[in-house]
């Protein structure tokens, strides 16, 4: 009895800490993939056109004639 709860304690611990550690590091690498391969397919996700930048100071207004 002894020995199964002892191998059955370490397997249960070193499986929740081999689960932790992939899901934080897979877990953001899938997303960032998934994220990718979305904006990849046709109809997926699409960019704003790049505008024309505005400048720091306008011109000033030239008075009506």
């Amino acid at each position: 009895g002894q020995e199964m709860r002892q191998a059955l304690g370490t397997a249960v611990f070193f499986g929740m800490l081999g689960v932790t550690f992939f899901g934080l590091l897979f877990t953001p690498v899938f997303y960032v993939v998934c994220r990718w391969i979305s904006e990849r397919l046709p109809g997926g996700k699409r960019r704003a056109p790049d505008l024309a930048p505005v400048p720091e100071h306008p011109q000033p207004l030239q008075p009506a004639e």
